[in-house]
């Protein structure tokens, strides 16, 4: 009888264990990026995608995933960004641009009161000092 239970756990707990392992890299995901344009008349918001695309790349001992762009709302037309990504096993997920240094722009395995040092040299050429203040919620 005990050991129905324990069957019956398992295969509740199954699906979460199989969440857990997936990982941000994965190609069948999609990224929306929305960039603000500041205008005297009022913000103006346009969005492109990016996905994981083609062959691995190894840049200085690590191994980075290319990534395509999109600027159209159907996802017809993809183009190489110019990008890569690579994600740690303890969640830590880096951003490379052609010509530029690598920066780390996740980290999943931070805690609440962690500070996480962000940079992502095109938006800004220096790091960014983030603590975590509540779950998914940084303050910078």
């Amino acid at each position: 009888m005990n050991v129905k239970y324990l069957l019956i756990i398992f295969f509740f707990l199954l699906p979460f264990s199989f969440q857990a392992q997936q990982t941000l890299l994965d190609p069948e995901r999609l990224w929306t990026m929305v960039e603000t344009h500041c205008q005297p008349q009022g913000n103006v918001y346009s969005s492109h995608y990016l996905k994981v695309a083609g062959a691995d790349t190894t840049i200085e001992g690590n191994v980075y995933k290319k990534l395509d762009y999109s600027a159209d709302e159907a996802q017809t037309l993809w183009y190489e960004y110019g990008g890569f990504i690579r994600e740690t096993p303890e969640g830590k997920v880096y951003y490379r641009r052609s010509g530029l240094d690598e920066g780390l722009i996740y980290d999943f395995s931070a805690q609440l009161g962690d500070t996480v040092v962000v940079l992502n040299q095109e938006l800004i050429s220096e790091s960014l000092n983030m603590v975590v203040i509540l779950e998914d919620s940084m303050l910078l």
